[in-house]
């Protein structure tokens, strides 16, 4: 992404703010289990990438939101276990670091989808050494998701309308199961749809920009700044 209206970080090459979110992503998910004093220095962290990327509040927090039962489940399950087991405060401790790591992980990726289109993000990968294969799925994945939610919202119509009183659990496993045949058809027809015109899984990659010296010192700088809470707290 080059909009100079775009925020400062979102300008630079794809590459550099993926190599960068990896540096960032080791580092703070390779915490020891039960290790806290670092957090706070990577949440400051995490809030200044997100404000240079551009990442709305709005939608960090929506990510932050549909991640948390993962993670406070995780936390749980693991914390919860060991503190039960008569380590009340390393459990504690293990299960508070379980759900920042996560969190943090969670605000990271978004912040970086908000200033990439999947297009974007799928060529920078590609160029990073991505399977072409892995990168077509990732693509139509994106693009018929939508496709699923309103073929699911079609069959909820239809069940609503068939159902005047209480829906038993089976309706909902025939409304899956169409679900799951629709889609497969869809599937199937997309496929010959692409073979008929020439699509053999080959997508060639236009080429690439050359880096600046500023795509060059962002992992750089993400290491020197993550790195030190890391080592020394």
């Amino acid at each position: 992404m080059n909009d100079t209206a775009a925020p400062r970080l979102a300008r630079r090459d794809a590459r550099a703010l993926l190599v960068a979110l990896g540096v960032a992503l080791v580092t703070v998910l390779s915490e020891p289990p039960g290790a806290l004093a670092a957090f706070p220095a990577y949440a400051l962290l995490a809030a200044l990438a997100a404000w240079g990327l551009g990442a709305s509040p709005r939608k960090l927090a929506r990510a932050l939101l549909s991640a948390s039962p993962f993670l406070l489940g995780a936390a749980l399950w693991l914390g919860g276990a060991r503190a039960l087991s008569s380590e009340w405060e390393p459990g504690l401790r293990l299960g508070a670091s379980i759900a920042l790591r996560g969190g943090l992980a969670v605000l990271l990726v978004a912040s970086l989808t908000a200033a990439l289109t999947l297009g974007g993000l799928v060529l920078a990968l590609r160029r990073l050494g991505l399977p072409p294969a892995l990168g077509l799925v990732m693509t139509l994945a994106a693009r018929y998701v939508h496709l699923l939610r309103e073929e699911l919202a079609r069959t909820s119509r239809a069940r609503r309308a068939r159902t005047v009183r209480d829906v038993p659990l089976a309706a909902y496993g025939a409304q899956a199961g169409t679900l799951l045949l629709r889609a497969w058809r869809r599937a199937d027809g997309v496929e010959r749809a692409m073979r008929a015109r020439g699509f053999d899984g080959a997508r060639p990659l236009p080429p690439a920009p050359r880096l600046t010296a500023a795509d060059f010192l962002l992992p750089l700088a993400s290491a020197a700044l993550f790195l030190p809470p890391r080592l020394w707290l």
